[in-house]
């Protein structure tokens, strides 16, 4: 265990000090791919320009799809239910070990469902797990519990909310022309080897995390400060509000139109999927997602709480 710890320095190291916001990424990779044009294509740097322009506005529906799918997925990681019980499993890891790789776990079983799902569920079980470890005298490296939730994120393209391939399953995308038609989810997703691959991840990614773990002179707890701070209420959307004032107020609160609502979208994706089999595209996901939250919430106003603190993290 101590090699992996060893191993890893130079590369913390690195990027501590080198490694920019994921935005510098992209205007990078803008530009070397402009240059890629330009030095291996005959294209002239007006057409580059105006080829770049016209995929933006190819894109822009698949920017949008991803970001309802990043915020039902925020908004459904916040619900009572679901809160409650990232709760209750960050109290069953009893050793060291067991802590790293059962964060890693399930922020990528959380993954798989939804990479926004994962990540939320594995920043609020990193912290569970390390106030549990302070209690109970384990010693746990907080932040290697961080960096095992965020290794969830290795799977997440294998699941159900993979971009790439629910992309290309979704009729009118921007690659449709090119690819000769969709390529369905059987063929992606739902195949046999991306199934193995993902097994094979939720078992090794766990276990190279749990052994990082570094010798106890070098573990650094939880903070106090995160220990005595109580944020349950503000991870699950506020505390329910006080009783309606109004006949606005009450029908805000009251969770009738939400879970109409979210039974219609359910009879909806039944119905999709009784007669289309396993035909799933970006739309179908979002649906779900949506479907999942409005009837978890305690309200239609509720989830308007969640949705709106979802929002501020497709920005991020």
């Amino acid at each position: 265990m101590r090699v992996f710890q060893i191993l890893a320095r130079p590369f913390v190291a690195f990027v501590e000090r080198f490694y920019p916001d994921p935005f510098i990424f992209a205007i990078g990779l803008t530009f070397i791919v402009i240059a890629m044009a330009l030095g291996f294509t005959p294209a002239t740097p007006l057409e580059v320009v105006n080829y770049w322009g016209d995929g933006l506005q190819k894109l822009l529906a698949f920017m949008a799809q991803i970001s309802i799918t990043l915020v039902t997925a925020h908004a459904l990681a916040h619900t009572d239910l679901v809160h409650r019980l990232l709760i209750r499993l960050a109290k069953l890891p009893r050793s060291a070990f067991w802590c790293y790789a059962f964060t890693s776990l399930v922020a990528a079983s959380a993954a798989l469902i939804s990479w926004a799902l994962g990540l939320i569920a594995g920043a609020l079980v990193a912290r569970q797990v390390g106030v549990q470890a302070r209690e109970r005298g384990i010693p746990v490296h907080y932040p290697l519990l961080c960096a095992a939730a965020y290794s969830g994120i290795v799977v997440w393209h294998m699941g159900y909310s993979g971009s790439a391939p629910l992309f290309v399953a979704t009729p009118g995308n921007a690659l449709e022309d090119q690819l000769g038609g969709i390529i369905p989810v059987t063929q992606t997703i739902l195949s046999p080897w991306n199934i193995a691959l993902a097994l094979i991840a939720l078992v090794v990614v766990p276990l190279v995390c749990a052994m990082m773990g570094p010798a106890r002179s070098d573990v650094e707890e939880i903070p106090e400060a995160f220990v005595a701070e109580d944020d349950e209420s503000a991870e699950s959307g506020g505390q329910p509000r006080d009783e309606p004032r109004s006949f606005g107020e009450l029908l805000d609160e009251s969770p009738i139109f939400n879970w109409a609502l979210g039974l219609l979208l359910v009879g909806y994706l039944v119905y999709w999927f009784a007669t289309r089999g396993a035909d799933l595209n970006l739309n179908i996901v979002n649906w779900t997602f949506l479907a999942a939250g409005l009837l978890l919430a305690r309200s239609a106003g509720h989830y308007v709480r969640l949705i709106a603190n979802a929002s501020m993290t497709v920005g991020q």
